[in-house]
């Protein structure tokens, strides 16, 4: 059966339908591919014009230049084919001047050929010109040749593309398509049964390379920069991205994902994540649900810990139903270290000042104590000498009781003095193991409140557990003056409160106790009185101020706050 394609519309459509193409891909921003792209849209539309004039011309002279047309521009798109899929697929590199050239020469060499050995060509269909047009069979051969080793690199660098890049699977089998079915319709024509030549009708077998590259362009953005982006942003990003479907099924991970430590074997899509996760399952399932969450995971491994923050982000549809769950694991154990490391030495700075304010402190805290010692031994001395017994032992029981406090605070200062110079993790750490040396001296029962929240959840989310170093010794310092109030006088009481909160742009710590209380007014100079002027000084230092209440009967109350200033906050460590 003979085919009669010797019109000039299939042609032309075909060169409309390119045109369009190119007209969108010249509207769009440069990206990978895109000169080269433009380059073929080129070629493809000149050879579709001149095989729709090749059908209606009368000259003869022109028939055949057109003709001649058509097998160049064939020539030439070959390595622009291969160049387009080396930089969209991000092999730019071998595109050098010199390999672009060099990748080109062939199709040069071919054309030369063609164009300057007409005569030695033979028969193809003087019926069908009205002259005789030839072709050789030695340059048909190698033309197949040519193209065939183009497309097997073409076809190569596309498939290794496909198995490396799984966000672009879609339209690089669309390219595929589009560079085999052309080649493997020209190869299966017989030219017996056209009206036209070979090469004339090819140029309608890349309607489907140029419907593939269009479906990839409009469908999936193929010279745009989402594809690259998704690509580079989520399966070479360094966090770990898993998908969940409503079921619960992993159906989506990124490369990190592999390298997640404890899971009990490879990730397979469509497996059930508790079988896909395992440990890592009981860690993420709570923070499944219709709203995001955030939540700091710390894993066990040997004497080592790894510090993870888990981005859990339901998928939701517009009516609210939950499609699926987004988990992002991000490895933060370096910066936990570094953090950890800056906060210990910040630490032992402001240990080294506090020392100074320490030395302040017993000048004139226990200068006054050995002086009220030496006055006491004076006073039994002289009681001694005139004889009055009695006297010279009153003074001696209360020389003897003033020593043995004297010896307490002192052991008290030089326990809360190494408790403040050890470095801890934050104020918070630091606050429990002042309250728990205090449990264990005194045997009384401490509560701690942090925001009304015990301390175990809210130092994940409480502000003053990352105080500066700085501000978090005299908050500690303060506690344990107030503490060793509490010790001296109030022995009858059952149980200390530590209540620590923010809120209004700044930080409260209430130290409260239900012993018998005291009349501020009516107590005598030094004491407790000594006690609240070092609580103001040092809450003077850090900006704040300290407030006690009290009365018999009642027990006693301090109050220390301070704001919570915007450079404090961004230097928290």
């Amino acid at each position: 059966m003979i085919i009669n394609i010797n019109q000039p519309w299939p042609y032309l459509a075909t060169a409309v339908f390119i045109a369009l193409i190119g007209v969108y891909a010249k509207r769009q921003t440069r990206r990978p591919g895109s000169s080269y792209f433009l380059r073929m849209v080129a070629l493809w539309l000149v050879w579709a014009l001149a095989a729709g004039l090749a059908t209606v011309v009368q000259s003869r002279e022109l028939r055949y230049l057109l003709w001649v047309l058509q097998p160049v521009c064939a020539f030439l798109i070959i390595p622009l084919h291969l160049m387009f899929a080396l930089e969209y697929t991000g092999h730019e590199k071998w595109l050098s001047r010199r390999r672009s050239f060099l990748l080109t020469f062939p199709a040069i060499i071919l054309t030369y050929l063609l164009l300057t050995q007409p005569g030695s060509f033979r028969v193809i269909a003087e019926n069908h010109f009205g002259f005789e047009v030839y072709r050789s069979d030695e340059l048909a051969r190698w033309g197949i040749v040519y193209a065939s080793v183009f497309m097997a690199f073409i076809l190569g660098v596309l498939f290794m593309c496909l198995l490396r890049s799984p966000a672009y699977r879609a339209p690089i089998v669309l390219i595929i398509l589009g560079e085999i079915i052309p080649l493997v319709g020209y190869v299966m024509v017989y030219p017996q049964r056209l009206t036209v030549s070979t090469i004339q009708v090819s140029i309608l077998f890349t309607n489907f390379a140029a419907l593939a590259f269009s479906l990839a362009l409009f469908n999936y953005h193929i010279l745009q920069v989402v594809p690259v982006a998704r690509d580079l942003v989520v399966f070479h990003m360094p966090y770990v991205l898993i998908v969940l479907d409503a079921e619960n099924r992993l159906v989506d991970f990124n490369t990190a994902s592999q390298s997640l430590p404890d899971l009990p074997g490879k990730l397979v899509l469509r497996q059930p994540v508790a079988r896909a996760l395992g440990d890592w399952w009981r860690r993420l399932s709570p923070l499944i649900g219709p709203f995001p969450h955030t939540q700091e995971v710390i894993l066990h491994t040997g004497d080592c810990r790894q510090y993870f923050v888990v981005y859990s982000i339901p998928l939701l549809q517009a009516s609210g139903w939950r499609m699926g769950q987004v988990f992002v694991l991000q490895d933060v154990t370096q910066e936990r270290q570094e953090q950890r490391q800056q906060a210990q030495f910040l630490w032992a700075q402001a240990s080294l000042q506090e020392r100074e304010q320490l030395a302040d402190e017993l000048h004139d805290g226990l200068s006054q104590g050995l002086a009220f010692l030496n006055l006491q031994a004076q006073a039994a001395q002289v009681y001694l000498q005139s004889g009055q017994e009695a006297a010279a032992q009153a003074s001696l029981a209360r020389l003897t009781e003033a020593a043995e406090e004297i010896q307490e605070d002192t052991r008290q200062l030089i326990g809360d003095l190494l408790s403040v110079s050890l470095p801890a993790d934050n104020f918070c750490a630091s606050l429990r193991q002042v309250l728990a040396r205090f449990e264990q001296q005194t045997g009384l029962t401490v509560r701690l409140e942090m925001d009304g929240d015990p301390p175990s959840s809210a130092e994940m989310v409480l502000v003053p557990s990352r105080l500066p170093p700085t501000v978090a010794v005299q908050l500690i310092r303060i506690t344990q003056e107030a503490l060793a109030n509490v010790r001296k006088h109030a022995q009858d009481a059952g149980q200390v409160n530590v209540d620590l909160k923010t809120g209004d742009g700044r930080v409260s710590l209430t130290i409260s106790d239900d012993g018998k209380g005291f009349d501020p007014d009516a107590q005598p100079s030094g004491g407790k009185h000594f006690g609240l002027q070092v609580m103001q000084q040092r809450a003077a230092r850090i900006g704040g101020q300290v407030a006690v209440f009290s009365a018999p009967g009642l027990g006693t109350r301090v109050e220390v706050w301070m704001p919570l200033a915007s450079d404090e906050t961004r230097n928290m460590g």
